[in-house]
């Protein structure tokens, strides 16, 4: 235990040495500054958090406003996640956010996909697992209600954000919807590593290298992030939507009417805040 919290306090200690070029170089656009996409600000208070997360035992979230735990909220609460829905949680990797989708609104439709499982299994929990590509998911036509995708979307590499757009498209039933949480808007749209690499998937871009850098995640994630400023947003992500026929709007996530998360108090990038998540719902 000791041992444990000596680990903790020196990761706490070091924590400055993060992220030292892509905070510099790259900052948050202000709300006001989102202009002709449809936007919105979400309020709750930090009880209706909390109590959803205790719930859903994830009580480890609940103190501090942590940011995972944020996300996982968020997620639930703007896709109004019914008894009788079928829910997705892309590229969930190992998460829990089902077992507490189940827990507080006794859904038992649950599906997980990410791409570092192989075929398609039940899980021990019930939770239906699908194996493979994140723009080719191994669902039907029309099959989910409801899609979540928890800080993945940015690290889809090639145009798999707009390969996974036209999928979730596809698997929706009408009526039904998705959130992409967090969303990354900022001043300058940056591909950013964490590893050495001469990798470059859209033109447009800047690449940023940071071997400080936690945004673009470990092995799992491909050591990649993709953030967009406005422009480039709209001409990738809304145009896929738009296409595909999703109607679409940005939802901005205050907790006690004050921005989250606190970046003072959660590991990871100041880009983290404000959390901002974006909408689609299937006509």
């Amino acid at each position: 235990m000791k041992m444990k919290i000596k680990t903790a306090l020196r990761h706490f200690l070091n924590r400055k040495s993060w992220n030292k070029i892509i905070d510099q170089m790259v900052h948050p656009i202000r709300y006001d500054q989102i202009e002709h996409i449809k936007k919105v600000k979400v309020n709750v208070s930090y009880e209706e958090v909390e109590q959803w997360l205790v719930r859903g035992g994830l009580g480890q979230f609940a103190c501090e406003h942590h940011k995972k735990g944020l996300e996982f909220f968020f997620s639930a609460h703007i896709l109004g996640i019914e008894d009788e829905h079928a829910v997705l949680d892309a590229a969930g990797g190992r998460s829990y956010y089902l077992k507490a989708v189940r827990a507080n609104t006794s859904a038992k439709r649950l599906f997980l996909t990410d791409h570092i499982y192989d075929g398609i299994k039940e899980s021990e929990e019930g939770i239906k697992i699908v194996g493979g590509d994140i723009s080719a998911i191994q669902l039907e036509d029309a099959s989910i209600d409801r899609i979540a995708c928890h800080h993945a979307f940015e690290h889809f590499q090639d145009d798999k954000d707009v390969g996974f757009i036209k999928e979730a498209h596809r698997i929706l039933r009408k009526g039904g919807s998705l959130v992409i949480i967090p969303l990354f808007l900022v001043d300058q749209y940056v591909e950013c590593w964490n590893v050495d690499t001469r990798k470059k998937f859209d033109e447009n871009s800047t690449v940023v290298i940071d071997r400080t850098a936690s945004i673009p995640g470990a092995d799992d994630d491909g050591h990649f992030a993709r953030l967009y400023d406005l422009a480039n947003f709209r001409s990738r992500v809304i145009s896929a939507a738009e296409s595909a026929g999703f109607e679409y709007e940005i939802v901005e996530c205050e907790v006690d009417s004050k921005s989250v998360p606190d970046m003072k108090s959660n590991f990871g990038s100041i880009l983290n805040t404000p959390l901002r998540a974006l909408r689609l719902v299937k006509v």
